[in-house]
């Protein structure tokens, strides 16, 4: 019976989270691979208050694949029932997908391998500052976030928030947040 009780735990165990890779391809209007841009996907429980699951990153190589293809991809942790808000950030052109209830299931969040962007417009970031990122409130994802192999994502990040707090007058909390987290870095 123990052992029995130990099996259903550990299927529900399984159930509840998986863990997904994350590649894809990123092509301009034109169908063109954009080196240098950053995948950014966060899974977030949704809830009244939204509870920071997980995030990775990659930046595109010369043929637009992120991570590129000899890489290996990072991994995304998904609970059950999470969202995940995809941002491809492109110099100058950031575009965020934001996940809320009723919201993309971290399983769908890549319906497939190669994301063709339309033509930017300011409102294609407007999701930006909803990003939980860097994460003030979870010390285990605000440490990775602060960690050195992340400064490619803080960087593109912080393009993104300049970019649109110019344009729309938004994301000034996120250049705020990310500015704390920069002055953390410094402390000794």
């Amino acid at each position: 019976m123990r052992s029995l009780r130990f099996c259903a735990a550990l299927v529900l165990l399984c159930a509840c989270s998986t863990t997904l890779p994350m590649r894809m391809r990123i092509l301009d209007e034109s169908g063109n691979p954009v080196p240098g841009a950053v995948l950014y996907v966060e899974v977030v429980s949704p809830g009244e208050r939204p509870e920071p699951a997980d995030f990775a990153f990659a930046v595109a190589g010369a043929d637009g694949w992120a991570p590129p293809l000899d890489a290996p991809a990072p991994e995304l942790r998904h609970p059950w029932r999470s969202c995940a808000t995809i941002a491809y950030l492109l110099p100058g052109r950031p575009y965020v997908y934001p996940g809320k209830p009723p919201c993309i299931a971290p399983t769908e969040a890549h319906p497939a391998a190669v994301a063709t962007l339309p033509t930017w417009s300011a409102a294609a970031g407007s999701g930006l500052p909803r990003l939980l990122f860097p994460f003030e409130g979870k010390a285990s994802l605000r440490a990775r976030a602060a960690d050195p192999a992340a400064a490619p994502l803080r960087a593109a990040l912080r393009e993104a928030a300049q970019l649109l707090h110019q344009k729309l007058g938004i994301a000034g909390e996120l250049l705020g947040a990310l500015d704390r987290l920069e002055a953390q870095e410094r402390r000794p």
